[in-house]
């Protein structure tokens, strides 16, 4: 059984499998813009929550855009062939968050 998560679009909600998650991330690694908004569809949420237990309130969104700049910057590192994608998105969530509490 796979997990599955769900990006909420204008139109509907769309199921995407964890390898589709690897794919959005290799994709954001290749440069594509869109495959980063599909990370950010994806993972939004989670970089809001953590952000939001680790930062001061003024720095919620900073630390929410720290993350997807990091995640770009850094997707031409993921391998998947040895990460998880879910572990490598989340890594830099809670990494930005855990920066923006030493401010």
């Amino acid at each position: 059984m796979s997990v599955s998560f769900v990006a909420e679009t204008a139109e509907a909600s769309q199921p995407c499998e964890t390898g589709c998650i690897a794919d959005l991330v290799l994709r954001c690694g290749r440069g594509d813009r869109e495959a980063l908004l599909g990370l950010m569809d994806l993972f939004y949420s989670a970089a809001r929550a953590t952000a939001a237990s680790n930062v001061a309130a003024h720095e919620v969104d900073r630390s929410i855009e720290e993350t997807f700049v990091a995640l770009w910057h850094n997707a031409p590192t993921f391998r998947s062939d040895r990460d998880s994608a879910v572990d490598f998105v989340m890594s830099h969530v809670t990494t930005s968050a855990q920066r923006g509490s030493l401010r």
